[in-house]
């Protein structure tokens, strides 16, 4: 049996000619199946929700308070940064909450903080409120991404560890435009720029539903 890929004579590899061949078309197909904990599946899928609306509530917020508090674009690139640092300070200090709680209430109480400080953004009466409740949301931002990244590490099992956090990735990533989107519809039937943050609410209260009271007892069950 001869390769094609060598010239017969100097034995040198070289490029195959295929200008004469037929055209022809060819499809592959890859399929896994992943078997997890139902719980576990129930925390990817509800971290979807708090994934999106994470970085749902980091791209309204800004608009929120250029269209609201008229935030000129540096005082906007500034809040971003103040917020972005406080996410930081948060993450920090979720660790040492994380190490006695646990990841999954870490998670679940953060995002009841996120809700209530949510809330109180949509409430606020002038910048300064505003920038007190965003700077605290940006405190619990950090524990539930940090928290919900070793929440998944620790159950999921070893062996479909890395397809789980591709698909964990995937699922944030896939559903980050539906909050922006239906910010912009709220406000342009409503006409009322506050009417758009009620988006972020509903959000966290979805993931606090979807994310349920119980974390998953074990990575071994299916």
């Amino acid at each position: 049996m001869s390769l094609s890929h060598f010239n017969k004579k100097n034995k040198n590899i070289e490029m195959v000619d295929i200008s004469k061949k037929n055209k022809t078309k060819r499809f592959a197909e890859a399929r896994s199946i992943i078997e997890i904990d139902k719980k576990l599946y129930s925390v990817i899928k509800g971290d979807k929700e708090l994934k999106n609306n994470l970085f749902n509530t980091a791209k309204i917020a800004g608009i929120y308070a250029a269209k609201v508090f008229n935030f000129p674009q540096d005082k906007v690139i500034m809040f971003a940064i103040a917020v972005n640092i406080f996410c930081g300070i948060g993450a920090i200090a979720g660790g040492f909450i994380e190490d006695r709680i646990g990841a999954f209430k870490t998670v679940r109480l953060s995002l009841f903080c996120l809700l209530v400080l949510g809330t109180g953004i949509l409430l606020a009466p002038t910048e300064i409120w505003f920038w007190f409740f965003a700077l605290l949301v940006g405190i619990f931002i950090g524990p539930v991404q940090s928290s919900s990244r070793s929440l998944v590490a620790k159950y999921a099992p070893t062996e479909h560890r890395a397809q789980i956090f591709g698909f964990y990735m995937f699922a944030g990533k896939s559903t980050s435009f539906i909050g922006p989107a239906i910010y912009g519809w709220l406000v342009m039937y409503t006409g009322v720029e506050r009417a758009g943050m009620l988006i972020v609410l509903v959000f966290f209260i979805a993931g606090i539903i979807v994310l349920g009271s119980r974390g998953p007892k074990t990575s071994m069950q299916n």
